[in-house]
């Protein structure tokens, strides 16, 4: 699954890269592992990464978050997922309802929840170190790879 980016990046642009005097400090400060308020915080960080003139977008924060999104859905430990029962209709009884659930995105754990590895920046320019960095705090499994840029490329794992 491919999620764009260009609408909060400009990629191929070297500002993508900049180096943040203790920004992989303050990430590494914050615990590991998955939950909604790490990732807003983890997230909250990369807004230090410098955005650029007009024309030159670098906001990693909200491209980062749009992505987080999705995976909150997939995640039950102090995620969004147990929140996603409210809405099904289908289903008499909570066990039923979990069911569906599972069946949608997966059981919840990092390891066996619906969002599997995940692709984004190149080899040289455009690595994202610190997005990087980030969602690997939060026990996602992210890496660069030529000609991902301009989107996080998500691997799926089945139900």
């Amino acid at each position: 699954m491919d999620i764009g980016i260009s609408d909060y990046i400009k990629t191929h642009e070297a500002i993508n890269d900049s180096v943040v005097a203790g920004l992989s400090a303050q990430i590494q400060n914050v615990a590991a592992g998955w939950s909604n308020d790490k990732a807003v915080a983890l997230a909250n960080l990369l807004s230090q990464v410098p955005e650029g003139s007009i024309g030159n977008r670098n906001n990693q924060k909200a491209a980062v978050l749009d992505l987080l999104s999705l995976f909150a859905l997939s995640r039950q430990a102090s995620g969004s997922r147990d929140d996603v029962k409210a809405y099904i209709v289908n289903g008499s009884s909570a066990a039923q309802q979990e069911t569906i659930v599972k069946a949608m995105f997966g059981v919840g754990d990092v390891g066996l929840g619906l969002a599997g590895s995940l692709l984004v920046g190149a080899t040289g320019m455009n690595t994202y170190p610190y997005m990087i960095e980030a969602l690997r705090k939060l026990g996602i499994s992210a890496t660069n790879s030529g000609g991902h840029e301009n989107h996080f490329h998500l691997y799926l794992r089945p139900p």
